[in-house]
């Protein structure tokens, strides 16, 4: 084992993004009860049993996302324990611990701007990016570590998968870009589209991302 803290972090990370992916079929879940409320409140008005049944998936809805907004916590958390101690043995996911920081900091100031949608939805590209750099070097790190053990394919494998998370982040930021530049119910729609396609994708990414982190615990316990 020539790489002992980057197998512990890699482990941990796998394990995040399993969490991770949970959290991403809680929240499509959600999504489509949100969806389902919005159509049966339209009806509430008819009956009492539209009325109770609106309420019920109202209460659904946020029940689920409370599940997914916990269980991603945690998963965050063990992600980044995976990256600091992976960056003991390989310089590119200090990069990614750096974006994670950034991350945070981002985050937190965002809770001070919720009056502000402008300012509030430009943090969020930010944090989008951050988001995107963490991932971006948590996969170079793998890949450098592929390099250094002789294994092309894994250097490969971890471009192909770089490719398919890029578009889905992508679509994330296009979002918020949206409705930060344009605003209104219009492009709140649109965004609300792109977000749906985006969760869709984020289940893709996370099946391929974790394939991948399973080849890396074993490419590391060689």
């Amino acid at each position: 084992m020539k790489f002992p803290n980057a197998q512990n972090g890699v482990k941990k990370i796998f394990t995040a993004e399993i969490l991770g992916l949970i959290a991403a079929v809680i929240t499509l879940i959600s999504a489509f009860m949100g969806i389902a409320t919005v159509a049966a409140s339209s009806a509430a008005n008819s009956s009492d049993a539209a009325l109770v049944s609106t309420v019920a998936a109202g209460a659904g809805t946020v029940i689920f996302f409370a599940a997914a907004a916990i269980i991603g916590l945690i998963a965050f958390i063990l992600n980044l324990i995976g990256i600091i101690g992976a960056s003991k043995d390989e310089a590119a996911f200090k990069i990614a611990l750096y974006a994670t920081i950034a991350g945070i900091v981002l985050s937190v100031l965002s809770g001070f701007f919720t009056s502000n949608p402008t300012v509030s939805n430009i943090i969020k590209v930010l944090t989008t990016v951050a988001q995107l750099c963490c991932t971006v070097y948590v996969i170079q790190g793998i890949r450098n570590l592929a390099v250094k053990l002789g294994d092309s394919a894994m250097d490969e494998k971890g471009n192909n998968i770089f490719k398919v998370i890029l578009v889905v982040l992508l679509l994330k930021l296009l979002a918020s870009i949206i409705v930060t530049i344009f605003g209104g119910q219009f492009a709140s729609i649109i965004a609300a589209v792109i977000f749906l396609i985006g969760v869709v994708l984020d289940i893709v990414q996370y099946i391929l991302y974790i394939s991948f982190l399973s080849k890396a615990k074993k490419m590391l316990a060689e």
